[in-house]
């Protein structure tokens, strides 16, 4: 047979390898091609099936042609319902119907192509099983055929009983063809089927590509039976409404209806299959246990009985098939009793874990921080311990702490924490994700656990999360519910994420404001040292073209002077020179601005430099003693700079607040100077109560060029000179004014230390 000559190779074959795919489906056809072709004489009582000119004594010498088949036939007219005491085929032909006897020749003989039980008594699969659940099919189909003329009432959709039970016999021959074929393979399809309640139909489909539907179809058409059984083979799994007009629907519906009440009366077995239950009334009251469907069963046990051993199985009693059908039904009832009882397990532990998220969600609120964490997983986590120790241990690399949650003996969550940078809680980080005993904790953290829970941690279960990560500590009693215990604990670490990831987000927030606020400090010192750039090109191309000819004006003018004998006209020429002398001193301090020396910075006392160059003010009369107080921290600071460009800084100052200062009646410029606390700058605070500057003002007063002073009065180099002097120094200069509350000076410069050497 063809399954001895594949069987090696199928049974080497896995699962994975029968997936479907367009080769591998030819592939399986393919092996269907090799079964062994119908008999002769089934051949001819299928062509004489199609000949309308054949007759009772055509298919006579078709039978007497096989003594076998012949003596079979004579045998079962002895026991038919209505015995026939014949001794010639033609008289049996002729007393049974043309039909019936062709209807069993073609069994015999379908049956005969697949007597032989290839893979011995352990199969899944058990061929005479297969044939009474066929067989069952074929009888139910027929007695459905002469009680309700296959749902027709006359005419030519009539449904003859023969043809019906023929169609019930062969409906299912594709899975007869798969076992043969694939004999291992399609053990493991049907115990898949059984163990995961699963349609055989379907899992045949996932592990050979196509089911017995079409296997059935393929091997119906080799051997060239009648188009209705071919349909039956091929679309008894077909709901009829959504089939395209089709040849003889009515014999489909009755082997629907045929299987379907079988597979529900549990006689024989082809694997495990879904039980329609959209059945019309009629029939319903058959599927429905009753008077009626006892009757049915009773007359369709009888039937089977009659028709086994004709076919060449064992004798059949009503007790052997009642009690195998009952032997099935409690077999199925306890296995699903089984399954059942372990969904019942799941779904109860898929419960807790459903409540213990729900905990864990009520008890976050919406942004919650590490502590937050802390809390609401050690509650939902409590939930499913069963009143166990438990103790749960989160970190953050960002925040460079270690949060550590566990119960006392009240019942009351006790959250620790600690200053730890880049902690280690696990010794090996590829542990996270996966339980692991108490030993595998870093020591310290081991230890610190144990304060905390009230008892050494035996069993523990890491997370991992990024710049995150945490441990879930457990008794070993716990570990039944190790894997809602996981779920719960994956949800732990996406909240650990967000929280990491928001932390973050802050951070970089924090630092992008910053870095925009550098930036605008940055582009207004970049715009003002290319307006400074502007102004040293100018002033130097200034120096040699203004310069030039102020010097032969000038020197005309001296000349002019000097001869002169009228004294209007020597007035004018060195009226003239003085202005010349002007406009060229003009030129030298715009390069003086725009082109400073380099600074030569030494190191130099706070106190001694102020208090020098405050005394020089006051000697010029410009301000008193009172007006101008000087104020030098107890230690006084040591400055790193050029001292004369920062003297002359400070009179820049002193210039624009006695300037202020005019017309107030008591006029007051304070100097204060102390060591910045990072000992890295030294602190100069000028401050005048002059009339102050408005935010425009003040906005513009460091551009060169800009003045407030009635025009005449100043060029507008003034702050711009004292911001350049601090600039090239390492320094800064701050602004604050309020109109008629006067303005703060804030200068910063480099400090040289706190120790006077002076």
């Amino acid at each position: 047979m063809a399954a001895d000559r594949q069987d090696e190779m199928t049974s080497a074959a896995t699962v994975g390898e029968l997936r479907a795919s367009t080769a591998e489906v030819e592939r399986v056809l393919a092996q269907l091609d090799a079964l062994p072709t119908l008999p002769a004489v089934a051949v001819r009582l299928l062509e004489l099936t199609g000949d309308a000119r054949a007759d009772a004594r055509d298919l006579s010498r078709v039978i007497e042609s096989d003594p076998s088949l012949a003596a079979r036939l004579l045998a079962l007219g002895r026991r038919a319902e209505r015995a026939v005491a014949s001794t010639s085929i033609h008289e049996l032909v002729v007393m049974l119907g043309f039909e019936a006897v062709r209807s069993l020749a073609l069994s015999v003989k379908v049956f005969e192509v697949f007597s032989q039980d290839t893979a011995g008594p352990s199969r899944v699969f058990d061929p005479p099983s297969f044939w009474k659940h066929s067989l069952a099919v074929g009888c139910a189909a027929r007695w459905l055929a002469e009680r309700s003329g296959g749902g027709q009432s006359t005419g030519a959709d009539r449904a003859n009983p023969e043809l019906a039970f023929l169609c019930g016999l062969l409906h299912d021959i594709g899975k007869i063809a798969l076992a043969g074929c694939f004999p291992k393979a399609y053990d493991r399809a049907m115990e898949r089927a059984a163990e995961c309640l699963l349609d055989l139909s379907e899992v045949e489909r996932t592990m050979f590509g196509l089911d017995h539907t079409l296997a059935g179809r393929r091997l119906a058409e080799r051997w060239k039976l009648p188009e209705v059984i071919v349909q039956s083979a091929w679309l008894h799994h077909h709901d009829l409404a959504a089939l395209p007009r089709i040849e003889s629907p009515h014999y489909l519906r009755l082997v629907q209806w045929a299987d379907g009440l079988v597979s529900l009366l549990r006689i024989g077995d082809a694997g495990r299959q879904s039980v329609r239950s959209d059945w019309p009334g009629e029939i319903r009251t058959l599927a429905t246990p009753g008077p009626e469907q006892d009757r049915f069963r009773d007359e369709l046990v009888e039937a089977v009985q009659a028709r086994a051993e004709l076919v060449g199985l064992d004798r059949l009693t009503s007790r052997e098939v009642y009690q195998e059908a009952l032997s099935r039904t409690t077999a199925e009832l306890l296995r699903t009793n089984a399954q059942l009882a372990e969904a019942n397990r799941e779904l109860e532990a898929r419960a807790q874990g459903f409540e213990a998220l729900r905990v864990l969600k009520q008890t976050l609120g919406d942004e919650p921080g590490h502590e937050a964490l802390c809390r609401a997983a050690l509650a939902a986590l409590t939930h499913l311990a069963d009143d166990e120790p438990i103790a749960l241990a989160v970190t953050s690399t960002l925040r460079e702490t270690v949060w550590i949650a566990a119960q006392d003996d009240a019942g009351t969550t006790v959250v620790k924490s600690w200053s730890a940078a880049r902690a280690r809680l696990i010794e090996h980080v590829a542990l996270a994700g996966h339980w692991m005993p108490a030993g595998m904790l870093s020591r310290v953290w081991a230890d610190r656990v144990a304060s905390t829970m009230g008892r050494p941690p035996e069993t523990c279960r890491a997370i991992g999360a990024g710049g995150g990560c945490g441990v879930i500590c457990v008794a070993e009693s716990a570990l039944h519910r190790r894997e809602t215990i996981d779920v719960l604990c994956d949800w732990i670490e996406t909240w650990l994420i967000g929280i990491e990831s928001r932390m973050a987000s802050e951070r970089l927030s924090e630092e992008l404001s910053q870095i925009n606020r550098r930036l605008i400090d940055t582009r207004a010192e970049a715009a003002r040292d290319r307006s400074l750039a502007m102004v040293g090109r100018m002033a130097a191309g200034a120096a040699h073209e203004i310069n030039n000819p102020l010097a032969v004006i000038s020197g005309r003018a001296q000349l002019l002077a000097s001869a002169a004998a009228d004294e209007k006209i020597r007035q004018t020429a060195e009226t003239i020179a003085d202005h010349a002398a002007r406009a060229s001193d003009i030129v030298t301090e715009l390069m003086a601005f725009a082109k400073p020396a380099e600074p030569k910075p030494t190191c130099w006392s706070a106190a001694d430099v102020l208090g020098a160059w405050r005394r020089e003010w006051i000697d010029r009369g410009v301000l008193t003693e009172k007006e101008f107080p000087l104020h030098i921290s107890d230690e006084p600071p040591q400055i790193h700079a050029e001292e004369a460009q920062i003297r002359m800084l400070l009179d820049e100052l002193v210039r624009n607040a006695v300037d202020a200062m005019q017309g107030a009646s008591a006029r007051r410029l304070m100097v204060n100077c102390w060591q910045d606390v990072t000992d890295e700058k030294v602190m100069i605070r000028v401050e005048d109560n002059g009339c102050g500057m408005s935010a425009d003002v003040l906005e513009q007063a460091a551009d060169p060029f800009f003045s407030h002073r009635v025009a005449g009065r100043g060029r507008g180099l003034g702050l711009s000179r004292a911001m350049r002097y601090a600039q090239i120094n390492g320094g800064t200069i701050r602004l604050f004014s309020t109109p008629g509350r006067g303005t703060q000076v804030l200068v910063e410069l480099p400090s040289a230390g706190t120790t006077h050497t002076g």
